[in-house]
């Protein structure tokens, strides 16, 4: 019976304990999030060149008029999952008005990334990502979404995933769209 208390009391403070050390150490912590934003949003976005999945290149300049939503993502991340839908509803309805989504890929080979997108009905750009654009965006955490207005100008910044953050990804826009 002293077994059977022990191992209750034990799992209660792990199920207490754990919440607040995922907060403290997990990558897309709150104040680690804030941080990010903070730096990046208001300021000209770091140029980028990518290679599409079929080849293609897509750069910052290619289209001054284009509203950009980089998703930097991986196959087995299970946020990036809970993400993608989302992201796919932008794409379906911004894309006429000049917001290119780009799933930039980091890590996952092209065939990969290929067959997630198919079976998920992803049809926005998917892009492999490289350690220099890494860098250059700060990326620590899967997914981070940084959006870019016609100016080249990052407008927000999303480290992580949370229910809800795609309605404010969609105000975003509507608002660079309204600007």
């Amino acid at each position: 019976m002293k077994r059977v208390l022990n191992k209750v009391k034990v799992a209660t403070v792990a199920a207490v304990l754990a919440p607040l050390l995922f907060g403290l150490f997990c990558p897309y912590s709150t104040v680690a999030a804030t941080q990010i934003s903070e730096k990046w949003i208001g300021k000209s976005s770091p140029d980028f060149v990518l290679r599409t999945l079929d080849s293609k290149k897509i750069a910052l300049g290619d289209d001054p008029k284009s509203v950009y939503v980089l998703d930097f993502w991986a196959v087995g991340c299970g946020p990036c999952k809970r993400l993608a839908p989302h992201l796919q509803t932008l794409h379906s309805k911004y894309a006429p008005k000049g917001v290119t989504v780009v799933g930039v890929n980091v890590g996952d080979s092209p065939s990969a990334i290929s067959k997630y997108a198919k079976e998920n009905k992803l049809t926005y750009t998917m892009a492999i990502g490289d350690a220099r654009t890494v860098d250059a965006f700060g990326v620590y955490a899967f997914p981070t979404v940084v959006i870019i207005d016609r100016k080249g100008v990052i407008r927000d910044v999303y480290v992580g995933y949370l229910p809800g953050w795609e309605q404010k990804m969609e105000n975003t826009i509507k608002q660079i769209l309204g600007d």
